[in-house]
This record gives C-alpha cells, structure tokens and sequence, in this order.
C-alpha cells in the first residue's frame, strides 16, 4: 500500500461567513451525522466522479490514478 493511503481520515463540515466575510464558529451541538445507505453508494460515487472527485484527485498518485481509471474504464456511465 502507497504511504499516502497509510493515514487517510476526516471530517467534512459547512461553515458560514458573516458579514465581514469571516467564518462563522464551530458549534458543536449544530453537528449532525449522515449516515448513506449502502444502496446509495454507487450513485453518490458516480456523482462525485462527474464533480471531480475521485482516487485520481484524493490519492494524487499512481495507485490513486489506477484505481480512478479502473473505475472509469468499468463501472462509468455513458
């Protein structure tokens, strides 16, 4: 496995700006958890290929631009 896969994790959140274009505080009693069900995985990845995001763009090597053109080459809708 490539060192860049050893250690991937996060978080995603949403912040808002106020007027002086500024970041809103963290709140942490306004988090909420997503859970995705399995059966919407292959839509959600699919969606996320179009934007752009993929192995290719989150794994900027040659295992990540393997499996995104494994990807594309089987499973990409036409």
């Amino acid at each position: 496995m490539a060192g860049t896969h050893t250690n991937q994790n996060g978080v995603f959140s949403i912040h808002k700006i106020n007027g002086d274009n500024k970041f809103i505080a963290f709140n942490e009693n306004k988090l909420i958890k997503i859970i995705i069900k399995p059966e919407h995985f292959s839509d959600i990845k699919e969606d996320l290929n179009i934007l752009g995001i993929n192995n290719s763009m989150i794994f900027p090597d040659i295992d990540g631009l393997c499996k995104h053109l494994e990807y594309r080459f089987t499973h990409e809708k036409t």
